[in-house]
């Protein structure tokens, strides 16, 4: 239950994050490690709004990669 307040401060700063490039990669990383104290419901959450940003990102390579990335972080949960 700590460990979900610490990940909950970690999302609210991650969302205020600029760049879409830097704010997908980062609630990424968050999701993964909330799988992986099998809170499977929340990091779904998260990876749902990893792909928000990453979706926001103009340019359709980097968006690409983006994606992929996000994909990957969802195939290890």
């Amino acid at each position: 239950e700590k460990a979900l307040k610490i990940f909950d401060k970690a999302i609210k700063a991650a969302e205020r994050i600029k760049y879409s490039s830097d704010r997908f990669k980062t609630l990424s990383y968050i999701a993964v490690e909330i799988a992986k104290i099998g809170e499977l419901d929340k990091a779904k959450e998260i990876f749902n709004k990893a792909i928000e940003s990453a979706e926001r990102i103009e340019d359709a390579f980097k968006r690409s990669k983006a994606l992929r990335y996000i994909a990957v972080g969802i195939a290890k949960t």
